[in-house]
C-alpha cells in the first residue's frame, strides 16, 4: 500500500490569526531503503505556513515492512517413463511474490 493512499495527515492544526482553510499545508518525502525490497522508511516532512509566512515543520516516520510470504501453485503430479529424466526448465509453475 502506498503511503499517499493512507489517511496519515496531521491533526490538531491551529493558528491564532489565519483560518484553517487559509493555511498552506504541504509535505515532501525522503525514502530510505530497508534491508530488502519492500522494506523502507519514509521521512515525511510536513510544512504548515500561515498567511503571514510563518511556518512550522514536523517529521512523520512511516515504516513499510513486507510481512507477506511468497505464494505459488505447485505443478501437477505426473508419471514419466523410467528412461526419461525430468528437466528443471520443463517446470510450468514458478513462485511469485504477491504485491
Amino acid at each position: 500500500m502506498h503511503p499517499d493512499t493512507l489517511n496519515l495527515v496531521p491533526t490538531g492544526i491551529s493558528d491564532r490569526c489565519t483560518p484553517l482553510a487559509n493555511l498552506n499545508i504541504t509535505w515532501h518525502d525522503t525514502i530510505y531503503p530497508g534491508s530488502c525490497y519492500g522494506n523502507d522508511t519514509i521521512y515525511r516532512y510536513w510544512i504548515i505556513e500561515d498567511l503571514c509566512g510563518n511556518a512550522t515543520t514536523q517529521l512523520q516516520r512511516i515504516t513499510r515492512i513486507d510481512t507477506i510470504a511468497p505464494t505459488f501453485t505447485q505443478p501437477n503430479d505426473t508419471i514419466i517413463n523410467c528412461d526419461v529424466s525430468p528437466l528443471a526448465d520443463s517446470l510450468s509453475s514458478f513462485p511469485s511474490d504477491i504485491l
